[in-house]
């Protein structure tokens, strides 16, 4: 596959990581799982090489399988490049390449002058990367920077933060000061490069108040203990299955090896073929899973913190999460195995057996914060819930939008009385989130002009400079909304009241309304280039599915 075809967000990502690199600065990209990581990677070594005559690249990561599926992904992308892996998990150790695809345990070791001198060091999954300065990245880079000061970093990741420092960007010691590129899974759904996530609830959820807390995790013993155990077991997979029915690739997420080989068990005994995967099942072994899961021999995989960054299995079509976790960027990784496209499913179904989306929030609007622990006097990081507006269906326990007579999927018929009652209250456990996208935005300059469309319209456009961005809005001659920010911006003051009756000929605002209502937007452009006019503080905005913002309210 030599020909490299990109879509226009990859092609965005591509640009802002050159513009840091050529201003001396590394990049971080930030885009969701399952939007092609590996091709934007693909088409920054390209043009990089275009750029230089002699250029070489080190591709890191922190596991075999990343490496593996990297190197084969964008070798093959490049087939002109010399590429080569140093990997001891996949038992290759090449170091003579312009491209070398390398685990950071096994290069972290090799002396600085055997890796030679490298141009470009692109990390996948950077959150990996210590926020303390130290570890194997870190000693990595600086083994590099003493052949290459000069080496810049591109990373790249779906998680941009680490529960012990927050954003990596503000990390104590940081390698990016900034994310110069961000795409999301809102987009990549509303763009049809990622599947629709729908959610259902279970009837019966975990009471963690006796779980300890290690660290800034749950103890894996605790959750252990409160999990595995058979009656448990019986009613969680029995429910999952129900609430699954139609679902042909289910993935399961559980606690510990003893969990996920009970839940293996109870799904056997019930009839389904399934296996699961563990830290120790080797790649070997995965691969041959994988192939029979995708064939639909095994209808089911069961695993334990093993199937989440870098497993691109399309197909599932269901997610079960068994196991809490108190890191957001676990549950972000959790729900990613779920949003490729594949022709078999038109969703995924996100099964949330353990609080995830009620302590982390809904996967599209997810918001980190940092507070201060009193006990252990550092910052915690936690995701900061959104109150969305949804309601859980009392048949299929599916999670839906509030004011819905009917549910889309299993069609209970909601009475009008019912929907407005004040007990049905918004829930925090939607998987995508369908409350309010506005946003309020500080204004600090307002342009107005008259604006000339090629059909013939005139409108006023205002452009609105928001913390260096550019908002416009177009507003219709003689619309109410333009004789709504007529009224509101209009200085209340002699000089403007001289302007009306003198230079219009209008008694008052309402007058200068009649006379020139097929002429306001000019008015409100020469109007407001004299100061006549005051701008708001404030507007609420809110983006339509074409990334068109919508104006909806003003402080003034």
């Amino acid at each position: 596959m030599s020909n490299l075809t990109l879509r226009y967000y990859q092609k965005e990502a591509i640009v802002a990581c050159l513009n840091e690199i050529n201003q001396g600065r590394n990049a971080l990209v930030s885009i969701f799982c399952g939007l092609g990581k590996s091709l934007i990677i693909a088409g920054l070594i390209k043009v990089l090489k275009a750029n230089k005559t002699s250029i070489r690249c080190l591709m890191l990561v922190n596991n075999a399988t990343l490496v593996n599926q990297n190197f084969n992904k964008i070798s093959s992308i490049l087939p002109d490049t010399k590429c080569a892996v140093y990997c001891a998990g996949l038992k290759v150790k090449e170091l003579n390449a312009d491209v070398i695809y390398a685990s950071v345990q096994s290069l972290f070791r090799v002396d600085v002058n055997n890796i030679g001198f490298i141009d470009t060091i692109i990390i996948d999954e950077v959150q990996a990367v210590s926020d303390a300065g130290t570890g194997m990245f870190w000693g990595l880079i600086n083994k590099i920077k003493k052949i290459n000061p000069g080496v810049k970093i591109v990373g790249l990741t779906a998680t941009p933060f680490r529960l012990s420092c927050g954003l990596i960007t503000e990390a104590k010691e940081k390698i990016f000061e900034d994310i110069c590129y961000e795409y999301g899974v809102e987009q990549g759904i509303n763009d049809k490069f990622l599947c629709p996530l729908i959610s259902k609830v279970s009837e019966e959820q975990l009471d963690l108040t006796n779980v300890r807390i290690k660290g800034k995790e749950y103890d894996e013993s605790d959750l252990d203990f409160l999990l595995s155990n058979e009656e448990k077991v019986d009613r969680s997979v029995k429910e999952a299955l129900l609430r699954s029915a139609d679902r042909k690739h289910r993935l399961w997420f559980c606690v510990s090896i003893h969990h996920t080989e009970m839940v293996a068990e109870k799904l056997k005994e019930l009839g389904f073929n399934c296996a699961y995967v563990t830290g120790e099942t080797s790649i070997k072994e995965r691969e041959r899973i994988f192939i029979e899961f995708e064939k639909g021999i095994i209808t089911d995989i069961v695993n334990c913190d093993t199937l989440t960054t870098g497993t691109d299995i399309p197909c599932i079509d269901c997610i079960i999460m068994l196991r809490p976790t108190k890191s957001v960027g676990l549950f972000i990784q959790i729900i990613g195995r779920g949003v490729r496209l594949h022709e078999s499913k038109t969703n995924c179904l996100i099964l949330d057996f353990a609080n995830l989306i009620a302590t982390h929030g809904a996967i599209n609007d997810i918001k980190i914060k940092k507070t201060y622990n009193k006990v252990t006097k550092k910052n915690d990081l936690e995701a900061v819930k959104v109150l969305d507006n949804t309601k859980i269906c009392p048949d299929c326990r599916s999670v839906i939008k509030r004011d819905l007579l009917e549910c889309p999927h299993c069609g209970y018929q909601y009475t009008r009385t019912e929907v407005l009652s004040h007990d049905i209250k918004p829930t925090e456990l939607s998987i995508m989130s369908f409350g309010d996208k506005s946003k309020m935005k500080y204004v600090d300059s307002m342009k107005l002009i008259e604006w000339h469309a090629k059909s013939g319209n005139v409108s006023l456009k205002a452009t609105f400079i928001c913390n260096k961005e550019e908002i416009n809005i177009f507003y219709f001659n003689g619309s109410k909304e333009i004789k709504n920010l007529f009224s509101m911006a209009l200085k209340k003051d002699e000089r403007t009241e001289y302007w009306i009756k003198e230079d219009y000929q209008c008694e008052d605002l309402n007058d200068l309304f009649r006379k020139y209502n097929n002429e306001l937007p000019w008015v409100l452009e020469r109007m407001n280039s004299v100061g006549l006019l005051n701008q708001p503080k404030q507007i609420k905005v809110e983006k339509n599915e074409y990334g068109y913002y919508k104006l909806l309210g003003y402080e003034w």
